[in-house]
């Protein structure tokens, strides 16, 4: 049998029916796929469950491609090492999704940008980039003011796993607006809509992050833990704003062989949101 690892989440309370996992608080640990390796954490970092914690319970989420094959065992399964000595740091995932269709027979990116709130300061150190069959690249960036930083910047079409980020030493403060872009190419004559299914497309990026240990609240705090963009709703200025510092940082400068099509791209945007 075919199986997909997905997603580990934590949960306050299980939930009894079928629309949702969790009842209550819930957060992704980790998430993977693309028969990804196995994941290290870095020294005195771990996630934080159980007392103390909202969260009493961890989930693990399993993606079946062939789940129909009866002669073939299911063999899928996750070890974790747990310890209940406390580490000096603490993890969380922030998480950019995109709910913006692709148009049919076009190359097209899919932006998600939030300001961060929060008065903790976070410490990148992993990322993970998430599509389905038609994500070609995916990149994620810190902005502060109108200087743009790389976390990091992977293909969806190989191991989605976490990888570490490309500047170790790097921080995201309070204001600071984090970014996300996809690259999705449709060949197909359909619209492809956001969904969960393999016929549905994803555009997500993972960005794994610790805070010290007297910052714990950050990450309860459900202001910064996720960041959506539709594609339906008017750019707000801060984003024509960050729109303009990632041109003007030269956010595409290595998509070489998309060079035409991204710039077509920028003037239909500009075109349309910023005359």
């Amino acid at each position: 049998m075919t199986f997909i690892f997905h997603h580990i989440r934590k949960c306050g309370e299980m939930s009894n029916d079928e629309t949702s996992i969790c009842r209550e608080s819930e957060s992704i640990v980790y998430s993977w796929a693309m028969g990804a390796p196995a994941f290290e954490m870095p020294y005195d970092v771990s996630f934080k469950v159980g007392q103390g914690t909202p969260y009493k319970y961890l989930v693990l989420q399993v993606h079946y491609k062939d789940f129909m094959n009866l002669d073939v065992k299911d063999t899928s399964g996750l070890e974790l090492i747990t310890q209940s000595t406390p580490t000096s740091k603490l993890a969380g995932v922030y998480t950019l999704v995109s709910g913006e269709n692709i148009g049919p027979s076009q190359i097209a990116t899919l932006d998600v940008a939030c300001s961060y709130t929060g008065n903790a300061t976070l410490h990148p150190f992993a990322f993970r980039v998430h599509t389905h069959g038609h994500g070609v690249l995916s990149k994620g960036y810190v902005v502060d003011g109108r200087k743009s930083y790389l976390i990091g910047s992977k293909s969806p079409q190989v191991h989605q796993t976490f990888y570490p980020v490309q500047n170790q030493s790097l921080e995201i403060h309070k204001q600071n607006i984090i970014a996300a872009k996809c690259i999705m190419q449709n060949n197909e004559s359909r619209i492809i809509r956001m969904g969960n299914t393999r016929n549905d497309e994803m555009c997500n990026f993972y960005i794994m992050y610790w805070v010290t240990n007297d910052n714990e609240q950050q990450l309860y705090d459900a202001n910064n833990q996720v960041c959506f963009m539709d594609g339906e709703s008017d750019f707000d200025e801060e984003f024509r704003e960050l729109y303009k510092n990632l041109r003007d940082n030269s956010f595409f400068k290595d998509f070489g062989f998309f060079n035409s099509d991204i710039n077509d791209l920028f003037d239909n945007f500009e075109n349309e949101y910023l005359d």
